[in-house]
């Protein structure tokens, strides 16, 4: 027997935006890896070697070189290097970055590899913070922020070659600001490739991985705090989510949401994915993507000699940081940096009132108004409702929207409908 519940909720009128994507900045002689945004600026670097910064995306510093502690570079072997992993910035404002400090002696070894962080209040003087682990090798999976606390994971700490059929390593980790410490908190095997992603929406941090004991699928993992981590579950996919927003994590070839699980997307091959729960974009080769409708319909900007994005949400924004490549010969390339923004939210149509939902043992359906972008919403106990999104965004048409459900229910299963308005 199948219970149902319907409510109604209320929809807001979203803001103005642009229609397409808009070049705001080329730097015609620098390559930049990162961008960050911390509320007020901000700030490119290119490695951790060169930073420029801007307030509005259009006028842009010249570029300053980085200014570090000097025991960054002290070594008591042949050479150091320093390499920019990743970068990111606090709740408070402050700029930070993983780099990788290699140590090599004269004779050709290994050396020695250590995993820093370090802590700007202006992106250009960096202060050593802590240092995460005692060696380092491999590839980062990515830093999140808990706040003040920070998550990072490190893929791999083998030394040379993994053993044909071996498990990489996967180490996570949190900073205690107080104690200017970072404790390794978990600790997992994985399928030695390099498909690793560490994301979050605004309460949970995610991380996918080629699992290592369900070979050719992906197991993602969730937590809220950074040191307990439970399992999502496998899906059979070849490529790692890169975003979540309100518990849907967004890949580009498949969904989950709790409701459902894993889905088809209905778009495919996009890349650099960002959805905020209103507007998805992304990549599919030289153009830059955005969808109001989740991946139903793709509006394409063509950039030229575009290879390669990292998009960021700031300032009601999207802002992409693109890597181009031009071949000036068959055997000489130019690269350089581009800038692009997109406003972050589309306009939808206000709507007051959602109407009732006519249910029945197949499906569920309620009425819509045009452009106004839908989620349905389920849980199994009203005592304690934990409501959890039952599948994607639904863009609505004027007509009655339709949503099928699950064959053979045992237990009742309420749902709701609200408008999305952020």
């Amino acid at each position: 027997m199948k219970n149902i519940l319907t409510t109604l909720l209320l929809g807001v009128a979203l803001n103005l935006c642009a229609d397409s994507w808009q070049h705001m900045h080329t730097f015609p002689n620098n390559q930049y890896t990162h961008i960050i945004f911390n509320g007020e600026e901000y700030l490119c670097m290119q490695g951790f070697s060169k930073i420029t910064k801007s307030s509005d995306l259009l006028a842009w510093q010249n570029p300053s070189n980085v200014s570090a502690p000097d025991a960054l570079y002290e070594t008591g072997a042949y050479g150091v290097s320093i390499r920019l992993l990743e970068a990111s910035s606090l709740a408070n404002g402050t700029f930070v970055s993983i780099v990788e400090k290699h140590e090599y002696p004269a004779m050709g070894n290994t050396g020695s590899f250590d995993a820093l962080s370090l802590l700007s209040t202006n992106g250009s003087d960096w202060d050593e913070m802590a240092s995460i682990i005692d060696y380092f090798s491999g590839s980062p999976a990515g830093l999140n922020t808990f706040d003040a606390m920070l998550v990072y994971v490190d893929v791999g700490d083998y030394i040379g070659f993994v053993p044909v059929g071996s498990p990489t390593t996967c180490d996570f980790y949190t900073y205690n600001p107080t104690l200017n410490q970072w404790t390794n908190t978990f600790e997992t095997d994985a399928w030695p490739m390099d498909s690793f992603c560490l994301y979050q929406d605004q309460q949970t941090s995610f991380f996918s991985f080629p699992s290592y004991t369900n070979l050719g699928a992906y197991q993602t993992l969730c937590s809220k705090d950074g040191r307990v981590w439970r399992t999502l579950g496998d899906r059979s996919s070849d490529t790692s989510p890169a975003d979540a927003h309100d518990g849907l994590i967004i890949s580009r070839s498949q969904i989950y949401s709790a409701g459902k699980g894993w889905e088809i997307a209905p778009y495919s091959d996009m890349e650099d994915i960002i959805f905020n729960g209103n507007r998805l974009a992304g990549r599919q080769g030289e153009y830059l993507i955005y969808s109001d409708d989740f991946g139903q319909t793709l509006h394409q900007t063509y950039v030229s000699n575009l290879i390669g994005a990292k998009i960021i949400e700031a300032n009601d924004q999207y802002v992409a940081l693109l890597n181009m490549k031009t071949n000036v010969s068959p055997t000489q390339a130019y690269y350089y940096t581009s800038i692009y923004a997109l406003d972050a939210s589309p306009t939808r149509t206000s709507v007051s009132t959602i109407g009732a939902l006519d249910a029945n043992t197949q499906s569920i359906a309620f009425p819509s108004t045009s452009n106004v972008l839908y989620q349905v919403e389920s849980c199994t106990n009203l005592i304690d409702a934990t409501w959890q999104n039952y599948g994607l965004p639904i863009l609505g048409t004027g007509t009655n929207l339709t949503v099928n459900l699950p064959e053979n229910l045992d237990t009742p299963i309420f749902f709701k409908v609200r408008a999305i308005n952020n």
